[in-house]
């Protein structure tokens, strides 16, 4: 049963891929000028870096969410999802509000575009730390054929939000997409999850639930801030020190690092919901 759900979610994957390679390989090359094409790591760095306490917020709640839908404890589920997304809308306010202060100065020494375009990669990083939080639901029910449907749309939406807006902006229609992505799988999943949604909410957020989550959510962070801030300055010398048609090569070259990651990610995703299975009958 493992391996049929881990070949499933492959596929799915694979067929999602397919999608996104429309976008890496025809899409930005044509739209994107070679000269500001070195600039989107050093924004999606900026904006990740930003995002890294709601990653490590999001982080810890996954596990939470499919635990909760693996043990079908739907009303605890439901009031888990309408936290994180509080959660989710207070910290975007609040990193936005800090992003204001550096994004004039951080687009202007790196020449990564437009303000508009750096305050959308926030957002794009913010949705994507996110969208695990509700898709992982259906995953500890071992809902793979909806999560793999899932995965193909968001690719499509993120394809065709690019088609739409990058014709006339670029690099802005490039952090859209990224953000449309995440938005289709945390619309699918709700909607996936109608029937188990709709029961009455039960009480998640408890004391003793935030102290064990605060304990996780700061051991999570520090381990992730640091190597991000690292990868920022990296990727900002990188930016600084190289013309930029050799920064925009750099971008291309380091897609392929990627592949391992697409061959790994739905065995993985796959093999949880059996682990915490496992786990729980001991």
């Amino acid at each position: 049963m493992f391996l049929r759900h881990a070949a499933l979610l492959f596929i799915a994957f694979r067929a999602a891929d397919a999608v996104n390679l429309v976008a890496g390989l025809y899409l930005v090359p044509k739209f994107v000028a070679s000269g500001d094409l070195g600039a989107v790591l050093p924004l999606v760095t900026f904006a990740t870096a930003l995002a890294t306490p709601a990653f490590a917020f999001a982080f810890v709640l996954m596990r939470e969410s499919n635990a909760l839908a693996s043990a079908r404890d739907f009303g605890r589920l439901k009031s888990l999802l309408l936290g994180s997304f509080v959660g989710t809308a207070s910290l975007l306010v609040l990193s936005l509000a800090i992003a204001a202060l550096f994004i004039p100065r951080f687009v202007t020494s790196l020449n990564a575009g437009s303000r508009a375009v750096a305050f959308a990669a926030v957002v794009a990083a913010f949705t994507g730390s996110f969208a695990p939080v509700y898709s992982d639901a259906l995953n500890g029910l071992k809902r793979f054929g909806a999560y793999g449907l899932i995965e193909i749309a968001a690719a499509l939406g993120r394809v065709g939000t690019m088609i739409v807006i990058m014709p006339f902006h670029a690099m802005l229609g490039f952090f859209c997409g990224n953000a449309a992505q995440p938005l289709v799988r945390i619309g699918g999943a709700v909607a996936a999850l109608g029937s188990e949604l709709k029961v009455t909410s039960e009480t998640y957020w408890t004391l003793p639930v935030l102290r064990r989550l605060g304990v996780q959510f700061a051991g999570v962070l520090s381990t992730t801030l640091p190597p991000m801030l690292i990868s920022l300055a990296e990727l900002s010398l990188v930016r600084t020190g190289l013309v930029p048609d050799a920064s925009a090569q750099y971008y291309l070259e380091t897609r392929m690092t990627s592949v391992l990651g697409y061959l790994t990610l739905p065995i993985l995703l796959g093999l949880f919901p059996y682990a915490a299975q496992a786990s729980r009958a001991g």
